[in-house]
């Protein structure tokens, strides 16, 4: 191989040096240290994608993906308890998902035999303060919108009025949420159009906010009154990031901020959002093993996508008649392996 190959080590039509597995530095690359099966996986990526054409300093920082991908592997079938299933935690491995470290957190938690929990009856600030510091990944919730609530049709859900001094609730809140979640956690809050630049401002007070709010589009419209103005058929989503929320990146490889989803039709919660448009949250800021809160959960949708997907969860809700409901889905959810 070494001769057929040894015409690569001439400069390619760009001039850049390329290289054949007789040069001396490449022993040096990390190629030997990879398994079998990732040094063919490196040779497929040079010969049949690169054209056997790429500078030295690119293939030694494939060589170096393919280790840390290898050392992550081994660590996830050194540690992880044996009664447990290692193979979704190693294809997400092999999607590029996690940083050694937060892989190591993963394990820790699941070998732990971290619980998730729905706390019904009890206020978001009092159930908060039992969660450790710095042990959320991402939040997603839907607040009180700060205006009082009335729905468009009869319902026998529970009613509840929004004052303005929710947002002195909510700004209190996040005084808490700071010290929960991990300096890289991603949080999602929902809002309605009247008061969202409020909302915003008080999520400013503590998290980075994106001016480019996620725009859920419904399959209804809002009630109000149609013959006086337009009837808004979105509400927006206020993306924040802690300080080092940059670290974590979005999982989508292009994750646009129109979201269309239809509203559920039997819903449990008048306020309640689209399943498949929480688990698009949840699994584009989190891992296999990762912690989501929703600290205002109502009838547990967030809680549910982040089971589906296999995330823990952790919920608080004042209201405890939406128990019952919450704890049947997610039987529905276990049954079905999920």
């Amino acid at each position: 191989m070494c001769q057929t190959l040894a015409h690569l080590s001439q400069k390619n039509e760009r001039g850049v040096n390329t290289f054949d597995f007789t040069e001396g530095w490449f022993r040096n690359s990390g190629l030997y240290e990879l398994t079998a099966e990732n040094q063919m996986v490196f040779m497929k990526w040079f010969i049949e994608d690169q054209k056997s054409k790429v500078a030295p300093k690119k293939a030694q920082e494939v060589a170096a993906q393919l280790k840390e991908q290898q050392d992550q592997i081994r660590l996830v079938e050194d540690t992880l308890n044996n009664e447990l299933d290692p193979t979704e935690l190693i294809e997400a491995v092999k999607r590029g998902e996690y940083s050694t470290n937060r892989l190591m957190q993963v394990i820790g938690k699941l070998n732990d035999g971290a619980k998730s929990k729905a706390v019904y009856g009890v206020d978001s600030i009092q159930g908060i303060k039992g969660i450790p510091d710095a042990s959320i990944d991402v939040v997603i919730t839907d607040p009180p919108y700060g205006v009082d609530y009335v729905p468009s049709r009869k319902t026998d859900n529970p009613s509840f009025n929004d004052s303005d001094s929710v947002l002195g609730y909510i700004d209190n809140l996040c005084k808490d949420l700071k010290r929960v979640c991990k300096e890289n956690a991603h949080l999602y809050f929902f809002s309605g159009c009247v008061n969202a630049f409020e909302l915003k401002a008080v999520l400013g007070k503590h998290f980075k906010v994106y001016d480019n709010w996620l725009t859920w589009v419904k399959n209804n419209h809002t009630p109000c009154d149609f013959s006086a103005r337009y009837a808004s058929k979105y509400e927006v989503i206020w993306f924040c990031k802690m300080p080092k929320g940059d670290e974590r990146k979005l999982n989508s490889a292009v994750s646009p901020d129109v979201l269309e989803y239809a509203v559920e039709r039997d819903k449990a919660h008048d306020c309640q959002k689209p399943i498949e448009l929480l688990k698009y949250l949840v699994n584009n800021s989190s891992a296999l093993g990762e912690t989501v809160l929703d600290p205002f959960c109502g009838s547990g949708s967030t809680l549910l996508a982040a089971k589906s997907l296999k995330r823990n969860y952790i919920g608080f809700e004042i209201e405890k008649s939406y128990e019952p409901g919450f704890k049947k889905k997610a039987g529905e959810i276990d049954a079905l392996g999920g």
